[in-house]
């Protein structure tokens, strides 16, 4: 598992991690997507010697990544209804260096910490959610004239 999310960083393709529902609303289908990505913020800090190299122990990333997800309801009626929900809880790390070095292994490591609790973490907001998911669609029924 993890040479393939080593692999998807290669690509420079994003980590994603998916749940699929289903439910009735009103008499139709609405399938339901929720979708998971990691947000992450890098921040340079330290200093460099005036020939650009670093000051020993001086030059750190710290990187602070945050669970983004997603919900797309798609309805048999034809709404379509979306939220975005971040995560409170966040990941942080700090490695020395410049940040841009690090991009991948950052992000290689964020998907490893991260990995088996946004899934998890789908499953729970897919629960949370569903009174919220229901008005939402409730209310794009409403606005249809429906």
């Amino acid at each position: 598992m993890s040479s393939l999310i080593i692999a998807a960083l290669m690509l420079g393709t994003p980590i994603v991690h998916e749940h699929l529902t289903e439910l009735d609303h009103r008499g139709h289908r609405v399938a339901v997507t929720y979708r998971a990505s990691h947000d992450i913020d890098h921040r340079q800090v330290g200093s460099v010697s005036p020939a650009g190299r670093a000051v020993a122990g001086g030059l750190r990333c710290h990187w602070t990544a945050k669970t983004v997800a997603t919900r797309q309801a798609v309805s048999g009626a034809g709404h379509v209804v979306s939220r975005t929900m971040v995560h409170d809880a966040a990941l942080t790390g700090s490695r020395a260096g410049w940040c841009d070095g690090h991009r991948e292994a950052i992000a290689a490591e964020v998907a490893e910490r991260a990995g088996p609790a946004a899934r998890a973490h789908l499953a729970e907001l897919a629960e949370r959610d569903r009174a919220t998911l229901v008005a939402d669609l409730d209310a794009a029924h409403s606005a249809a004239g429906g």
